[in-house]
């Protein structure tokens, strides 16, 4: 009954996630389920979804309450903030979550960002701050980062910057009991292994604070498929508990206590344990274990029988209970399903071990083998939908890595935060254990992008879990690992003959555009740089050409220098075949060659002109911008780049009849959209490149507007995420997708009215 009720208390919350109740077909189906369940011996399970399903809405309502007011964004508040859990550094500043009060209505938790502050902060210190705050928003992007849902599952209400001034001071110190010591643990392990990489993954290992880890080191890992290893997990809260039993069975025996030595062992485990999970800063899989321990304490002290399903589902109940909305994070779902998978491997492999060590020694190794296997099967659909790769060395890498990490790693680190001297000796063998498996990481590839973006791949994903549920000698689980090809090799999406596809992604205030024909591909702009390092191109742009199966571009051309064009070029030349990169001002290195109006070529059909700058070097700026016309017949795309007036001038010099789909200048600035280009033009789409409640406010309304009066659908990137319009020849313009309008869940914010509605085509 325990098990049943969970399921479908996991069921229940992922319900909105999975089934369009908008529509009548998936409510009648969902309805029809319902009632089925209600009449047969699945009567748990129907509890479970309701229940399930009620919790989300009440956790939702709770979230959407909290949110920042609208009339707030934008404005400089001072308000009293307490620094909660460490601070990200980076080249730039500090990024780090708090609570905050003001004297206008805030929202419980706040994210802020601080470019280059004064001193370093430091968990539980209170502050006084001036801050400009928006509602917590993120890009849209096929194959992207979800911003806006890990906002909802962390309890984020806002996000902002801290306005550098006298206004910002300490009021006071954090003063925190588990504050105090994980700072003190954080200065011993930096104190122990200065300029070493792995102190920040022992710091992760021994606190639970990713803070200090690089990009580097977070690519390294995700491609090797090891990042479960440097978070907290059951594997610390279980050796953390031992140890606090077996030191308290040695000196009970010592000291001749007279008491029941293993209760008070037991007991002594249990606070060990939940005091480490407060330590780590309560993580999903660090809660699931504590109550896991906690579940088989009271079944013992009870004399009760159990099994560790039941345990799990208990733990798994009360996790939800307490926080809903953690049913959509990765370390729920990765958590319970991992050890969801070692206890049926443990129940199906339940033999007699051999007797002599060399049968014995084999046996265990094919055990690890096994549950290595398993564990990859089992969390690849889970894997794929939460981070879009998966890597096909980890079970390889983990055979090693696991036990390494559990024998070696964890109990020195462990161990040199429990004993006095313990830093001394046992921080640097954990440093090594480490840097071997940073080492090893380092030559594992990359990992392979993997598809869950439509039924047929989580159909797919699903038939591979069977693989292992399914008793043996069930008809078609042989053949269930099959399920795994359009999975790892998924085919590409092309667009057809005579067509050509055009993608704005959504990059914030920046500019990215692919433009795909039958057999090439080509990429307008490589968004914005970001302070720190990262560039849209790490963020947004690889990993919708991963997620699409796109691993080089046959055309590069980058309209111009400015940051918010140019700023992911370096990124992309790492990452991506180039075959040629064009450039209407001067970029770093001699990879690349000059736009002019002489160039023009012809992919599948497509013919593809450089419009301007008519002349290498008659204008700079934003006027040097290279645009490109794309044309298929009478069907005519143009990408302009930030062109303003005299550049727009000389575009009508070269042409003056409508097209079919424009990049708005300039992202819709005053300084362009002349009314003379927007009469001569008059596009059907018009798409705008911009981000939500950008610094420049743009696009401005009455560009928006001119456009608008011309009878043009007028779109724009902060509203709908990434958009695409496929063009043929000999007929009218398809919106083909808007990411954010076509995906949108109860945590994403809603976009306007659809400007798309008011046309006759749609």
């Amino acid at each position: 009954m325990l098990v049943r009720v969970f399921l479908g208390l996991v069921a229940g919350a992922n319900a909105p996630l999975v089934i369009n109740f908008a529509s009548p077909f998936s409510a009648a189906l969902f309805l029809s389920g319902l009632i089925i369940l209600a009449g047969s011996r699945c009567f748990h399970v129907l509890i479970g979804i309701l229940l399930g399903m009620v919790l989300l809405g009440a956790s939702f309502a709770a979230w959407e309450d909290d949110q920042l007011s609208l009339s707030l964004e934008g404005d400089s508040l001072v308000v009293t903030c307490t620094v909660a859990g460490f601070p990200v550094e980076s080249a730039s500043g500090s990024r780090f979550d708090a609570r905050c009060i003001s004297s206008v209505p805030l929202p419980r938790r706040i994210r802020l960002s601080w470019f280059n502050p004064p001193v370093q902060l430091r968990p539980g210190d209170r502050w006084q701050f001036e801050v400009r705050l928006r509602r917590a928003a993120g890009l849209m992007n096929p194959g992207g980062f979800d911003a806006e849902k890990a906002a909802a599952i962390t309890g984020i209400g806002a996000t902002g910057y801290i306005v550098d001034g006298i206004r910002n001071r300490l009021l006071e110190s954090g003063d925190g009991f588990i504050e105090r010591l994980r700072m003190h643990a954080l200065s011993r392990i930096q104190e122990s292994l200065p300029w070493r990489d792995s102190a920040a993954v022992i710091t992760a290992l021994g606190i639970g604070s990713r803070h200090a880890m690089t990009d580097a080191q977070w690519q390294r890992y995700a491609a090797s498929g090891t990042t479960h290893l440097v978070a907290i997990s059951g594997l610390h809260i279980g050796l953390a508990a031992l140890i606090g039993a077996v030191l308290t069975r040695v000196v009970a025996g010592s000291l001749r206590l007279k008491l029941n030595h293993r209760r008070l062992a037991m007991m002594v485990a249990f606070v060990t344990a939940v005091f480490y999970t407060a330590l780590s800063g309560f993580g999903i899989p660090a809660q699931r274990a504590c109550l896991m321990l906690l579940v088989v304490m009271t079944a013992w002290a009870t004399a009760r029988e159990t099994n560790g399903f039941h345990v799990l589902a208990v733990a798994g109940m009360i996790v939800l209970s307490l926080d809903p909305l953690s049913a959509y994070s990765a370390g729920f779902a990765l958590s319970f399903l991992a050890v969801a998978t070692l206890i049926w491997i443990a129940i199906r492999r339940s033999l007699t071990p051999p007797a002599t060590l060399p049968a014995l020694v084999m046996h265990r190794a094919g055990q690890l083998v096994f549950v290595q296997s398993g564990l990859f099967v089992m969390l690849l659909w889970v894997t794929a939908a939460h981070f879009g790769s998966v890597s096909l060395t980890a079970p390889l890498l983990n055979l090693v890595a696991v036990p390494l990490f559990s024998a070696l790693t964890v109990p020195t680190t462990l161990l040199s935060l429990l004993a006095p001297y313990g830093d001394s000796i046992a921080l640097p063998i954990a440093a090594w254990s480490v840097e071997w498996l940073d080492a090893m990481a380092s030559r594992a590839g990359k990992a392979m992008p993997v598809s869950m973006s439509n039924s047929v791949s989580f159909a797919a994903a699903t038939g591979v879990a069977a693989w292992i549920i399914l008793p043996r000698g069930f008809p078609g689980r042989g053949v269930a690992l099959a399920c795994l090809l359009p999975l790892l090799f998924p085919v590409a999406d092309r667009t057809g003959d005579g067509c050509v596809r055009t993608t704005f992604l959504d990059v914030g205030q920046g500019t990215a555009v692919l433009v795909e024909t039958k057999r090439h591909r080509l990429l307008y702009d490589t968004g914005p740089a970001f302070r720190g390092g990262r560039s849209a191109a790490d963020s947004t742009i690889l990993p919708y050409l991963a997620a699409s199966g796109i691993d080089s571009i046959d055309r590069l051309v980058v309209s111009h220098a400015d940051l918010d064009h140019s700023g992911g070029l370096t990124a992309l030349k790492k990452s991506l075949a180039i075959s040629s990169i064009l450039a209407g001002e001067a970029l770093d290195g001699d990879d690349w060659t000059y736009c002019h109006g002489d160039q023009a070529w012809v992919w599948d059909g497509v013919r593809f002109e450089v419009l301007l700058p008519v002349v290498v070097g008659e204008a700079s700026g934003n006027d040097a911008s290279c645009v490109l016309r794309v044309s298929l017949g009478e069907q005519v795309a143009l990408l302009t780049g930030d062109i303003e007036a005299n550049a727009e001038r000389e575009l009508l010099k070269r042409h003056r009849t409508p097209v079919s789909l424009l990049s708005v200048p300039h992202h819709g600035s005053r300084t362009s959209s002349t009314p003379t280009l927007v009469a001569t033009l008059s596009p059907s789409f018009a798409v705008i490149s911009a981000g939500y409640r950008n610094r420049w406010k743009l696009p401005d309304p009455a560009i928006v507007q001119r456009w608008e009066d011309q009878g043009t659908v007028v779109l724009n990137t902060a509203d709908e995420g990434a958009i695409g319009i496929e063009i043929c020849r000999g007929r009218d313009p398809v919106l083909a997708f808007r990411h954010r309008r076509d995906n949108l869940k109860r945590w994403h914010r809603e976009p306007p009215r659809d400007p798309a509605s008011r046309t006759e085509n749609f």
